[in-house]
Formats: C-alpha cells, structure tokens, sequence
C-alpha cells in the first residue's frame, strides 16, 4: 500500500510540473507561432511592395478560422488563410494559402505526416508553381490522373490530391468573405 502512495504523489508531482512548465511555455509557443505565420504572410507578399516594412498583418476570423490579412499602409493587398485537410498519405496537412484578387499567390505547408522523398516533395517549387494565378473559375483541381489540372506528384498522388483540397477550401472561404470568384 506504501508503494502505490509513494507512486500516487510522484504522478501528482509530475503532472503539476508538466502543467506549469505549459503554464509557463505555452503562451510564448503560440506568440512564436503567431509571429511565424505573419512573417510567412509578409514573405508571400513582399513582391508586391516596394519595401516589406510597409506590410502590416491583421488576424480577422471567418467561420472560425483566424485569417490574416496582410496590408500595404491601408490598402489590403492579400489574405493568408489557414487551411488543412486530413486526407494526406500521413494524415494531417496545415497549410497557409496567399490569396489576392480570387487567385492564389503562394502556398506553404506549415506541418505534415508525408512520406520523405516523396509526399514531402509538395513543399518544393516544382509543385507549388502550378497553382500559382489559379483561382476557382479556371482550374480544375483533381490531379490528372483523376482528369484535373494538376500534375501530381509522382508515388505521391494521394497527397497531391489532399494539398489541391486545402487550397481549394481556402479560396472558397476567401471567395465567401473577400469576393465573388466562384464558379457558380
């Protein structure tokens, strides 16, 4: 009985040390988080303006999603919006898509289960460039093999499938609460 006491207080102690090391990290854990997604909404952008220090980036919900707007002065100039599909080859996708007038600027995958080698090849720029200028109206987003626009990736077309899906779910969100670009 002494033993299951002894072990009953060392979990106790262990797990009030486990949440006080999150009570402590985990706020600054999600300012970094924060911050890194607003560098990488800055860095999608940046082509657009003459110096990347004019850029300021506001977080805006929309269906629950904290979509950042990224702005030159005053004028809006994009949207970096948050997206993600669980039907990756290694599950979970987040993605952070840049949208300007209903077409996409950019992509980046912020976190992914992919394969390396090969699943892992949709974060390169072979693949990212094809959806570049692509909006709802004039792309088909299946992959080729499923009679779309997109050229797969090679071994990989489940998740060339998923990364087109998380793409195309935040245009329609973009194209919910910034402008009329769908097909319908």
């Amino acid at each position: 009985m002494k033993s299951i006491l002894t072990l009953f207080v060392v979990c106790v102690v262990c797990s009030g040390i486990l949440a006080g090391v999150y009570f402590i990290t985990g706020p600054k854990i999600e300012e970094l988080s924060q911050k890194n997604s607003w560098d990488m909404s800055k860095k999608m952008f940046s082509s657009m303006v003459a110096s990347v220090d004019s850029l300021k980036v506001k977080t805006v919900n929309h269906d629950g999603t904290g979509v950042l707007e990224v702005y030159d002065g005053d004028s809006l100039i994009g949207v970096n919006i948050p997206s993600y599909t669980d039907k990756g080859y290694g599950g979970r996708i987040d993605l952070l898509v840049g949208i300007k007038d209903c077409q996409i600027v950019d992509f980046e995958i912020l976190k992914d289960s992919e394969t390396p080698g090969l699943g892992s090849r949709a974060k390169e720029p072979e693949f990212k460039l094809q959806f570049r200028g692509k909006n709802l109206v004039n792309f088909n987003w299946k992959v080729k093999k499923d009679g779309g626009d997109i050229d797969g990736i090679t071994s990989a077309t489940i998740t060339s499938r998923a990364v087109s899906e998380g793409i195309n779910s935040a245009l329609t969100l973009y194209s919910k609460y910034y402008g009329g670009c769908s097909n319908e």
